[in-house]
């Protein structure tokens, strides 16, 4: 029952996590520009990563890395265009999905290296 619930949990703050940003991003940046951009980074994401991570919607394990709020967004931005565009909603998609990809990855290594390297200072 416990892993049902934890993968319940997480499935819930991820769904939350790539409708909100991807719906509300576009509020902010049609108001404010570019500063809407900021805007939503700072606030939307922020308080979704705090919802998700530090008050444990998701499943956070000590020994794990993993850059999964841009995943999931980056998969509900590629399903929602495909959803009402069809095929061309699909493909124009693509370069976004890729570039959510990219970042993570290379978030990722990066995150990965820093944490090697504060390991070697201890």
């Amino acid at each position: 029952m416990g892993k049902i619930k934890i993968f319940l949990r997480s499935t819930l703050g991820f769904c939350m996590a790539g409708i909100v940003l991807n719906n509300a991003w576009s509020i902010f940046v049609n108001k404010f520009g570019i500063k809407g951009g900021w805007i939503s980074a700072l606030i939307l994401t922020g308080t979704l990563w705090f919802i998700n991570h530090h008050l444990g919607m998701v499943e956070n394990k000590k020994e794990a890395m993993f850059i999964d709020m841009g995943l999931v967004v980056g998969l509900c931005s590629l399903i929602r265009d495909s959803l009402l565009k069809g095929i061309s909603g699909l493909v124009s998609s693509m370069p976004t999905f890729a570039c959510v990809l990219i970042g993570g990855t290379i978030a990722g290594v990066l995150g990965g290296y820093l944490q090697k390297q504060g390991e070697y200072k201890k």
